[in-house]
Formats: C-alpha cells, sequence, structure tokens
C-alpha cells in the first residue's frame, strides 16, 4: 500500500551571506514515514534575497528574511513606508 503522507519532517537552515550581509532561510520537508522529500510548488528557480525561490530539483525553498526592523514589513510596505539605509 502506497504511503499517504500523513506525518512530516521539516528542517530550516540559516544561511549567512557575508559579502552583501544577508541571510536566506533554507526550507527541507520530508514524509516522516516513508522518508520521500516534498516539492516546493509555484516558486521560480534562483536566488532572490528579498523574496522566495526554490531550488532546481524542487526540494529545497530559499526564503531571504531580515532582522526585524531593518527593512519594511508587508503591511508597512502597503502603506508606502520607505527606510532610508539598509543593508
Amino acid at each position: 500500500m502506497a504511503c499517504q503522507h500523513h506525518n512530516f519532517h521539516a528542517s530550516v537552515r540559516v544561511a549567512r551571506l557575508e559579502d552583501v550581509g544577508r541571510f536566506t532561510a533554507e526550507i527541507r520537508i520530508t514524509c516522516s514515514d516513508c522518508g520521500v522529500p516534498m516539492q516546493f510548488m509555484g516558486l521560480q528557480p534562483g536566488y532572490n534575497a528579498d523574496g522566495a525561490t526554490v531550488s532546481l530539483d524542487g526540494l529545497e525553498a530559499n526564503i531571504g528574511i531580515h532582522p526585524r526592523g531593518q527593512r519594511p514589513n508587508p503591511l508597512q510596505e502597503l502603506m508606502g513606508y520607505t527606510l532610508r539605509q539598509h543593508n
């Protein structure tokens, strides 16, 4: 009988991109019952420190992250809030 994928294991690593002072969250998810990795759908492959992308095999989502207060949050961006400096 095929696995129904009821239980999952997620791992998140934070990558520090020292040459540009940025950070990304690298996310992988597998089925805990059978070990099959899950693919992320709807993301473009590549790298974007200000957005979300996926690895070429679709198995790792990469999301740009910032310490709170260094960049406008999504609500502030909708309201037209800007910062004068950021790294």
